[in-house]
């Protein structure tokens, strides 16, 4: 039987821009916004639950009509585990926790870090059925994003509301940056885009190339280019989203310099 020849390709990130904060508080963006309010605080304190400036039961309905619908109240996947919850299921509960080592159980969710020590044990499915379940330091919403007009408008709410903001894809994060206490969650996991380029040019580079969604994960990117001819160099556990922090140096695959081994 022939071999199949396979060429490497460059990984061109079709990812969302997204804004970054100055310690001003203003926001600098590739897209354009409409003017909308600073925060009224200077301090690097966002709002929190409890807060008085913690948005209204309706201004959070607003972002979810803006959203089409999308914007996801965060419900602990360990609260079918306890009691003191309104999801507690003893037949969930015990499935949960025999699955709960498989990542798919975590970046197929809005919110389950894949380290779990991000979570403090405030809700885990080991606990207890009477230990209690808190959200702890989990995001309290998270915006469910498919379209850019979707990250306008959360960046707009944040921004106008001075919430605290992260961006989840799958949750592999072992930093802990893909959640955070009282956030909104910029959930970018369903920007399944892949698009290969067979003569892609910038000026540091020229060849075949392939350009992805946010959300797409590393076999996702293997399987298109494996069908194109090429092979794309992931992380070692290949359901990481490679679009994130991976490709900004933030992951470790099987081919990377012996310098940092």
């Amino acid at each position: 039987m022939a071999r199949r020849s396979y060429t490497g390709l460059l990984i061109t990130l079709a990812i969302i821009p997204l804004a970054v904060w100055l310690r001003t508080g203003r926001l600098q963006s590739p897209f354009t916004f409409s003017p909308s309010p600073s925060p009224s605080s200077s301090s690097l304190c966002r709002c929190f639950p409890g807060d008085a400036c913690w948005p209204s039961p309706e201004e959070w309905s607003a972002l979810n009509d803006s959203l089409s619908g999308n914007l996801l109240t965060i419900d602990p996947i360990g609260s079918v585990c306890h009691t003191n919850t309104a999801s507690y299921d003893n037949e969930k509960c015990a499935t949960l926790q025999k699955q709960w080592s498989k990542p798919s159980t975590h970046y197929d969710t809005p919110s389950s870090p894949m380290a779990a020590w991000w979570t403090n044990s405030s809700c885990s499915p080991f606990s207890g059925p009477d230990s209690p379940c808190t959200i702890g330091p989990l995001a309290r919403y998270a915006a469910n994003v498919t379209l850019i007009a979707d990250v306008q408008h959360v960046l707009r709410f944040v921004q106008a509301k001075n919430i605290r903001l992260v961006i989840r894809n799958t949750g592999h994060d072992y930093m802990g940056k893909s959640t955070g206490a009282g956030a909104l969650a910029l959930w970018t996991h369903h920007l399944k885009s892949i698009e290969t380029v067979s003569n892609y040019t910038s000026r540091s580079y020229t060849g075949p190339a392939m350009r992805i969604g946010a959300g797409v994960q590393g076999f996702e990117a293997q399987n298109a280019a494996h069908k194109a001819g090429y092979v794309v160099v992931t992380g070692h556990c290949p359901d990481i989203g490679i679009a994130g922090g991976y490709t900004q140096g933030g992951g470790h695959g099987v081919e990377y310099t012996w310098e940092y081994r």
